[in-house]
């Protein structure tokens, strides 16, 4: 186990499921016991909306679409216009190396009168009150804050950042969340402590959660239970079931 997390980088995602389940964790991240799930045709959308902003904010071009992802990649020109007196950074993968080690791919990145960072959700309205406290939110900004200056050359204080989560099917809707030094603070220390937590945790001692709606739809429930979870699309406003960034974590 010990080599598996030497190599380890933690991601909200991993973190999130910890926090959702221990022994989920272990299986998805310790035994690698992973496997593809189907896509459904909402997340295609999705994925496709995110490949056209990463085109859009490369050249500041863009082609005309047809259909519902016209209409999104239309809202977001609208929405975060490409301007070239600004840096933009799309699909910015971030990693800290020091007494712990995280790893964050952000959707945008901007540099302008703030150090701006947007994560665009596809999947459904951006709920404001899990948003403001959700682990994603802690690990973005955080790992803006603090390995920054490994990509940019220069401090990026707390005050510097704001997070921004936007739905293009709800483009009049977006929560901006500022970051202040108290906040930071306060994450370094709760990270800090899980990870340690993680890393110090017996193999026989990553034990599963009491929460019964997380068992049923986890993939590994036919292995702690004897039989398979539900055949389910995954809620997206419930960051312990989401996988999206596992490729970025194994090294």
């Amino acid at each position: 186990m010990s080599s598996v997390l030497d190599r380890l980088y933690f991601s909200q995602s991993a973190i999130s499921t910890y926090v959702g389940c221990q022994l989920r964790f272990r299986r998805r991240y310790l035994e690698e016991l992973y496997w593809p799930r189907p896509v459904s045709d909402a997340v295609k959308l999705g994925n496709e909306f995110h490949a056209l902003s990463r085109r859009y904010y490369l050249t500041g071009k863009i082609d005309e679409y047809e259909g519902q992802v016209g209409v999104w990649i239309k809202n977001l020109q609208q929405f975060r216009p490409y301007d070239p007196s600004f840096k933009f950074y799309p699909e910015q993968q971030l990693r800290l190396n020091g007494e712990i080690r995280l790893v964050a791919k952000y959707d945008l990145v901007v540099m302008a009168d703030k150090v701006y960072i947007y994560d665009w959700k596809t999947d459904s309205k951006i709920k404001k009150t899990f948003y403001r406290n959700s682990m994603q939110t802690v690990v973005y900004r955080y790992l803006m804050a603090a390995a920054g200056f490994q990509y940019w050359g220069r401090t990026i204080k707390p005050a510097d950042i704001v997070m921004c989560y936007w739905n293009p099917a709800y483009p009049n809707e977006p929560l901006y969340l500022p970051y202040t030094e108290k906040q930071y603070r306060r994450d370094e220390k709760n990270l800090k402590d899980t990870i340690k937590e993680i890393m110090q945790k017996p193999w026989d001692e990553f034990f599963s959660t009491s929460n019964k709606a997380l068992c049923s739809r986890c993939e590994y429930s036919s292995t702690c239970h004897g039989k398979p979870g539900v055949e389910e699309e995954l809620d997206p406003d419930d960051l312990s079931l989401s996988w999206d960034d596992v490729d970025d974590l194994i090294l």
